[in-house]
């Protein structure tokens, strides 16, 4: 039935967690801004955020609506079938259990496969989101590879600040490291009885502020979170750390240089997408597989039901049709809170004035 180790209610939060990841980053890459600047590589560097950004900008818009679509929608009207079938279902499990009658059987059976084609239709619909994702998802590996290879030759050109270069990298990827252990953990946070969706919008802002800065963010948005606000407030407080150590080796820079030593920061924002991506698919693996489970066990019920001539046939199946019914009381309304839910934003904005 569908109170398993891995609950839909769990996998359909951790899917919604994962997509809104993915939105805020899309979004914290959409925020990301380079100062213009007369040098070379300033238009070749643009074009490349600019080319992200339109990507970004595409999924932004569509994607929660695929999501809702192929997979909250769909779980949402199979839950209802379910709920609206179970007292004609119940009634004919209890007429079998009392006497044997092959047209009740035959109509039981008959509504029974109409509920695990629906729940066929939730499997249909993962494969189907997974398709757009991957295809959405190659155009951006393109454009993250291509913003990479740019930042790089940018920076193998300017020898006379190599050591500032290395070492803000460094830094960099430290953010990156941070940001991908913090938003698993994130992704994973424990439901809240009242469910809610929020979603954090951190940039890449590179910006010679008074005294020299570069804004290093992310994007993170979760659903139905507990304990997830804490590990937010943590990631911040690490960013902010990092930040102050590209700080101190900006500091003796011009303008044009803070912006070039910071380049690979660029690069954070579509890494996140890419790692968010990653967490989408296992998501939604697992989510796949509890409905491949769950339709087989329905199958072997409906098997059960077809050869079953005892009254304690019906009774065992009975008893897990209404446990799959209770659960999907539970599933449906939560379902229905992530899909129409207003999503809360808010934005970090680190700098040193």
């Amino acid at each position: 039935m569908l109170n398993t180790e891995n609950n839909v209610l769990q996998q359909v939060d951790y899917s919604t967690n994962a997509i809104l990841m993915l939105n805020a980053s899309c979004q914290g890459i959409v925020e990301s801004y380079i100062n213009p600047s007369s040098s070379g590589w300033y238009t070749v560097i643009e074009n490349n955020l600019v080319t992200a950004q339109r990507l970004v900008r595409e999924w932004r818009n569509s994607g929660t609506v695929y999501f809702n679509q192929d997979i909250l929608e769909s779980t949402i009207n199979c839950g209802q079938l379910f709920i609206a079938s179970k007292n004609q279902i119940i009634n004919n499990f209890d007429a079998l259990i009392v006497s044997p009658d092959e047209k009740i059987k035959e109509n039981l059976i008959d509504s029974l496969n109409d509920l695990k084609n629906t729940v066929d239709l939730l499997y249909t619909g993962i494969t189907s989101y997974e398709d757009k994702l991957k295809a959405w998802g190659n155009k951006m590996a393109s454009a993250h590879s291509n913003l990479i290879f740019t930042v790089k030759q940018v920076q193998q050109q300017e020898e006379d600040i190599k050591s500032e270069i290395d070492a803000i990298n460094s830094i960099i990827t430290s953010i990156q490291q941070q940001i991908n252990i913090d938003k698993d953990a994130i992704a994973k946070a424990k439901a809240q009885e009242k469910r809610a969706k929020t979603e954090t919008i951190i940039g890449i802002i590179l910006v010679p502020f008074t005294g020299g800065v570069s804004l290093i963010l992310a994007g993170i948005g979760v659903a139905s979170i507990a304990d997830a606000e804490a590990k937010i407030s943590s990631l911040n407080a690490s960013i902010q750390d990092y930040q102050s150590k590209i700080y101190t080796d900006q500091s003796k820079l011009n303008d044009d240089n803070k912006q070039i030593v910071t380049l690979q920061g660029l690069t954070i924002g579509t890494n996140t997408v890419l790692d968010d991506m990653s967490r989408i698919d296992d998501a939604l693996d697992s989510l796949k597989t509890l409905w491949q489970l769950y339709s087989d066990d329905m199958q072997n019920i409906i098997n059960k039901i077809t050869k079953a001539e005892l009254s304690d046939d019906f009774i065992v199946a009975k008893a897990w049709f209404n446990a799959a019914c209770i659960e999907w009381e539970s599933v449906v309304p939560n379902a229905l809170i992530l899909k129409d839910g207003a999503i809360t934003t808010s934005h970090i904005y680190l700098n040193h004035n």
